[in-house]
């Protein structure tokens, strides 16, 4: 613990600027049986602020907005950290806005930071290739043999002509996912041959087993012999509506849960009906 706690302390000192910042050693002199005396040596070295940061090819930030995301400020010290993570934010924030595939050309080199004035001064540089922004050509959809292409269009988050994001590829496949009539799926980009700037969109699934079915047999104090039965289908003429059909059957054989004394068969049965996206998107129609 004492080890583990001196490396987060110079984790937290590198964070502050100082780069060089180093555990020298953990002194322990204990008093008495129960408690100890720590005292930790530590080199700081020199603390690195950001002199200038710089940026080629970026035309659809502004500049505060790429410092603002790379959490960097000039004259202010350097957070290795917080700057690798913005790296990756910087990332994420052209990918959500349709700019696929943006990349920083001189990442992991050492034209990224460079150092002067013995480590005092830190000088950032970028250099970017936003490319395109892709807006979506059309869709395709491949392995579907039951279940209506309406079906899977509907959990979209995106149409043709629609500026195709990082984020709205994932919800769609999530969407898709949570349906639990496919049992895989797959969600790909393809650059258009005929226009570069736009994309067309796969979308693969693999259908699972849409009926079910389950019954056992048992037996309750309360209710006596008891055989529950059930079956249902969960992707009804390919629309993705369910129907469940539910029975059970119980015959009690002790007279203190019986009525008047007299024992006989009790059943129930219940038959449920699932419609999703009714009149409009999340409307779920759901009668028993």
């Amino acid at each position: 613990d004492v080890d583990r706690a001196a490396e987060l302390l110079v984790e937290w000192v590198k964070s502050e600027g100082y780069l060089s910042a180093r555990l020298i050693t953990v002194n322990k002199s204990y008093v008495g049986e129960t408690k100890a005396r720590l005292l930790v040596y530590l080199y700081e070295g020199e603390r690195t602020l950001v002199e200038s940061a710089e940026f080629e090819g970026l035309e659809q930030l502004t500049r505060d907005q790429a410092l603002d995301t790379l959490g960097v400020t000039e004259g202010k010290a350097l957070n290795l950290f917080v700057f690798t993570e913005g790296i990756e934010k910087l990332k994420a924030r052209y990918r959500n806005a349709g700019y696929l595939d943006f990349r920083v050309i001189n990442e992991g080199t050492e034209r990224v930071v460079t150092y002067a004035d013995e480590n005092r001064k830190a000088r950032i540089r970028l250099e970017l290739d936003e490319g395109p922004k892709f807006t979506v050509n059309r869709i395709e959809i491949e392995g579907n043999e039951r279940t209506q292409k309406s079906v899977i269009l509907h959990e979209l988050s995106f149409k043709p002509g629609d500026v195709l994001k990082d984020d709205l590829l994932a919800e769609s496949e999530t969407n898709l996912k949570r349906l639990q009539i496919f049992s895989g799926v797959s969600v790909r980009i393809f650059t258009d041959s005929e226009r570069p700037d736009t994309k067309v969109v796969v979308i693969n699934v693999t259908e699972g087993t849409p009926g079910d079915w389950q019954a056992r047999v048992g037996g309750r104090n309360d209710l006596g012999l008891r055989v529950f039965a059930a079956v249902g289908y969960g992707n009804l003429w390919g629309r993705n509506h369910a129907v469940r059909l539910e029975a059970s059957v119980n015959y009690r054989v002790d007279q203190y849960f019986c009525q008047a004394s007299a024992c006989f068969p009790e059943y129930q049965a219940q038959l449920t009906y699932n419609y999703p996206h009714l009149f409009f998107k999340g409307l779920t129609l759901r009668p028993k």
